[in-house]
């Protein structure tokens, strides 16, 4: 099953609150609105950013949407959270047939077709192995609308170009959890394993240790094609997810052990964005007051991480005031074709629990890298910035 994300739903307190942040600090734009009897309803909002598309809901409402579950439902949540990760396909009928295990447990909302002016909408929603996710998956191929059934779109031409598509989903998980999780996921969607440097291990993935701390990082992608089943399908992302666990299940003072506690399950940690232009990306955000994470003086004046930025030839000064990390793969030889960089940043929390937050990433020759080394530095970073917080 060939899958891309269609779009990311929210489930929030306050819809208004967090849709004015998405706008005025990432620059999302209105792209539309759920239909609504009710004059004052301020659920179902609709926000595009390029190639990426977020619904906001608001928790524990009951939405008046198209259909029991069609882009709603799932919203008796006691925190503000990432509620459903909707994807886009074909044939859904099929997939439920090759897959038995789908027990009724599993079904949230059985294959329906709905038969519109616009056309034919195919959907079915199912409960992922991730805390209170659930994942629609949702056929487009014969429907003409500009986003989905029940909604009401406008004009979005001048939608601003700070990110590209969404690059990747991480997941904060329970200790020992990883491997059933990208089983899941593989069993079902079609996943395979994807490496995120030459250390990731296929049953021990990737571990970050600082101190008696540390994190066990996994990856896996949806398949990729060479074609497009329709032309929605350009618009959007193929789904990548990382795996993130704590290799101490009692730890509580780390970043995955606080997450869990704060969300109260697991759930969705970050959202990463694609950019080409990461200092113009991040300039936008500095300028409108979303704070990113700081990485410790010592990143910049390592030597050998010196040494990399002037290779790649980048200005070490500006990187640092944008609070950039860079990781890559050089070679001295005349072909290039084997060199790949990332450059990195990642924001503060975005959510009252001091949950999710959201990184931006720029990638050269390489779709598979996390930044490995970043992902360390990062990880002191907010260990460091937690303890400060306590003091």
């Amino acid at each position: 099953m060939h899958l891309v994300i269609h779009h990311i739903r929210f489930c929030v307190k306050d819809s208004v609150e967090f849709s004015l942040l998405l706008r005025d600090k990432l620059g999302f734009s209105l792209y539309g609105n759920r239909k609504s009897n009710n004059a004052n309803c301020t659920s179902g909002i609709v926000l595009r950013h390029n190639n990426i598309t977020f619904v906001i809901d608001e928790r524990n409402h009951s939405a008046n949407g198209p259909s029991d579950h069609l882009c709603s439902g799932n919203l008796s949540q006691n925190v503000d959270t990432v509620c459903d990760i909707c994807f886009a396909c074909t044939n859904i009928p099929s997939f439920f047939v090759e897959h038995p295990q789908l027990t009724k447990e599993l079904v949230v909302a059985p294959v329906t077709e709905n038969h519109l002016t616009d056309g034919i909408v195919s959907y079915a929603v199912i409960k992922s192995p991730i805390g209170n996710l659930q994942h629609t998956l949702i056929d487009l191929s014969k429907f003409k609308g500009a986003f989905l059934p029940g909604f009401e779109t406008y004009d979005h031409q001048s939608m601003n170009n700070y990110f590209e598509s969404i690059d990747h989903i991480a997941y904060a998980l329970n200790t020992g959890r990883s491997q059933n999780v990208l089983k899941w996921y593989r069993e079902l969607l079609g996943f395979t394993r994807l490496f995120i440097n030459q250390d990731d291990d296929e049953e021990d993935g990737f571990v970050v240790k600082v101190g008696s701390k540390g994190m066990r990082l996994k990856a896996a992608h949806a398949s990729v094609v060479d074609h497009c089943n329709t032309t929605q399908d350009l618009l959007y992302s193929t789904p990548k997810f990382v795996v993130c666990e704590s290799l101490n299940a009692s730890a509580q003072s780390d970043q995955i052990g606080l997450f869990l506690s704060k969300h109260l399950s697991e759930g969705v940690q970050h959202i990463a964005f694609k950019t080409n232009d990461i200092i113009k990306s991040v300039s936008h955000l500095q300028s409108h007051g979303l704070n990113c994470i700081s990485p410790p003086n010592s990143y910049y004046l390592n030597k050998s991480k010196s040494a990399e930025i002037q290779a790649l030839k980048f200005d070490k000064n500006l990187l640092q005031s944008h609070n950039v990390l860079v990781e890559s793969h050089l070679r001295s030889c005349a072909s290039k074709s084997d060199e790949w960089f990332i450059l990195q940043c990642f924001t503060r929390p975005v959510f009252p629990e001091d949950t999710l937050f959201f990184e931006v990433i720029q990638r050269y020759q390489t779709n598979s890298g996390f930044g490995a080394g970043n992902i360390t530095a990062l990880w002191k970073a907010v260990q460091h910035d937690m303890f400060k917080k306590k003091c």
